[in-house]
């Protein structure tokens, strides 16, 4: 029932290879950012009758779901990972339902429910004006008379 972890393992290798790495908040929200555009996308293909191509979207959508939730720390996380991963599994069932049916409105319903999410997480990963640099900025040296 759900998609391969094709998807999950090439993102895994580019983040490995691309030799960048970014602060995990900055990973989520890319993630989950992805699957709402991919989720929108597969409005529009239900919408054009491209109905294979919503397929492979929706699968997609769903391989990101079942990596953002396998990825949860349930001992470390608490409360706020239990409630994450209860968000995802209604996500992922929605998405299932709505995929079956064409139901637009119903993909529209996980896009609601997945934005609040990703616009924490987003949130989370700018650093407020507030917080010092990570490195503080060079000064010049240099010395006049």
């Amino acid at each position: 029932m759900y998609p391969s972890r094709g998807n999950a393992d090439a993102y895994k290798s580019a983040a490995i290879h691309s030799g960048v790495e970014l602060p995990p908040q900055r990973k989520l929200a890319l993630l989950l950012s992805g699957a709402i555009d991919r989720i929108r996308l597969a409005e529009t293909q239900i919408q054009n009758g491209q109905i294979s191509e919503k397929l492979t979207t929706i699968n997609t959508v769903l391989t990101i779901l079942e990596a953002l939730r396998a990825s949860l720390d349930h001992d470390g996380g608490g409360e706020i990972a239990d409630r994450l991963s209860s968000i995802y599994t209604t996500a992922e069932a929605r998405l299932v339902s709505a995929n079956a049916q064409n139901d637009l409105e119903g993909l529209r319903a996980v896009v609601r429910l997945l934005t609040p999410i990703e616009q924490a997480f987003r949130q989370l990963a700018t650093p407020s004006a507030s917080e010092p640099p990570t490195e503080p900025p060079s000064t010049p040296t240099s010395r006049h008379a």
